[in-house]
């Protein structure tokens, strides 16, 4: 029997307390979008997702500059888009506020429905009933999705892939055919500001001023399949090709992953470059000016790949398929088996191939 969120009494309960009853509009896409207004896009709670459909806003105002773009996002991220002139407004939660029986999640739902969107993305593929009900609520004519069985009566435009399985982070530029921006093959790239990358540059000269030696990012963060690589093992791993490459070591992780990098940093064989604290974009930017990123299934690991950085996964048998960036020359992912050690030569093959892509 299948199972929706309006199934749900808690659900039920808010909507009916709060007044909200969807009002269904006829609604239409085509190769313009004059009828929309106020387009929400809600995150997924993945920074990675995220940062994967800033190029999509960009073309969705570019395209059409009277289209007022919004954001729902989560606190942790939310200083990666409070800079950016192409976003009319910003709705930022705390994640403890997704809560169905939470007051907090009444007055976010009241705030979204107050600003009278047109249309809803959600970001993100698993169905996760908070947010889809953020999208019933909103009222808006148009809700978008990728499809779930679980959203049939929460969304009114869903989307399947054809053919083979996408790799996570494709989403957006698929996504771009239904608001008629074109469909390009090549994957649309993230980049930062200018300025941003500057500030990078100089932090990294002060404590690396060989300018030719390389730089390698380590994130050490727990997998989005909830695994991730021992700490000895990692170590181990970034110690062979920081020696094969005579590169210097840097550690790079979100604020939540302070634990995991202290445990990294002392079973490193050599001493990794000592960097403050740095806000998200100062992070993002240090990221990209590294000539390599060994990390697990992680934020970091994906972003990195998105920003064009070569990126060796080394992901576990928890990580699905549709985490792998198939098809990007400047990645390459090794699954690990527990109880067995990675193979250098298979990591070195690995290595050389990505860096041989940016070198060209």
């Amino acid at each position: 029997m299948k199972s929706t969120l309006l199934s749900n009494p808690l659900a039920r309960v808010a909507l009916r307390t709060l007044g909200m009853a969807p009002v269904e509009r006829e609604f239409h896409l085509g190769g313009d979008l004059s009828e929309l207004r106020r387009l929400l896009f809600v995150d997924s709670g993945r920074l990675c997702e995220l940062v994967a459909y800033l190029p999509l806003l960009a073309r969705l105002h570019a395209r059409t500059p009277g289209l007022e773009l919004q954001v729902m996002v989560e606190e942790r991220a939310a200083d990666l888009l409070r800079r950016e002139p192409m976003l009319a407004g910003l709705i930022v939660y705390r994640a403890e506020q997704l809560k169905a029986h939470s007051s907090s999640y009444y007055r976010l739902l009241r705030e979204v429905q107050g600003r009278a969107f047109d249309g809803v993305v959600l970001i993100g593929e698993g169905a996760d009933g908070p947010r889809d009900l953020v999208a019933y609520a909103s009222q808006a004519g148009l809700r978008i999705g990728i499809y779930q069985e679980e959203r049939e009566q929460l969304l009114n435009c869903m989307l399947r892939w054809q053919g083979r399985e996408r790799y996570r982070l494709e989403q957006a530029s698929e996504l771009a055919r239904l608001f008629g921006l074109g469909g390009e093959a090549a994957p649309w790239a993230f980049s930062l500001r200018p300025d941003e990358l500057r500030a990078a540059d100089q932090l990294i000269h002060f404590r690396k001023p060989i300018r030719e030696q390389p730089l390698i990012a380590v994130d050490p963060a727990p997998g989005l399949g909830e695994r991730r690589l021992a700490s000895g093992n990692l170590a181990y791993l970034v110690g062979h090709l920081a020696e094969q490459l005579r590169a210097r070591v840097l550690l790079l992780h979100l604020e939540e992953d302070a634990a995991a990098a202290a445990a990294l940093r002392q079973a490193l064989r050599a001493p990794a470059l000592d960097m403050p604290p740095q806000g998200l974009r100062e992070r993002l930017a240090l990221l990209a000016r590294c000539d390599l990123c060994v990390a697990g299934n992680s934020e970091l690991f994906h972003i990195a790949v998105a920003l064009g950085v070569p990126a060796l996964g080394a992901f576990t048998e928890a990580d699905g398929a549709a985490w792998e960036p198939r098809g990007r020359a400047s990645a390459a992912v090794l699954r690990g088996r527990p109880g067995e050690q990675m193979s250098l030569r298979e990591i070195d093959a690995a290595v050389a191939g990505i860096l041989h892509v940016r070198a060209t």
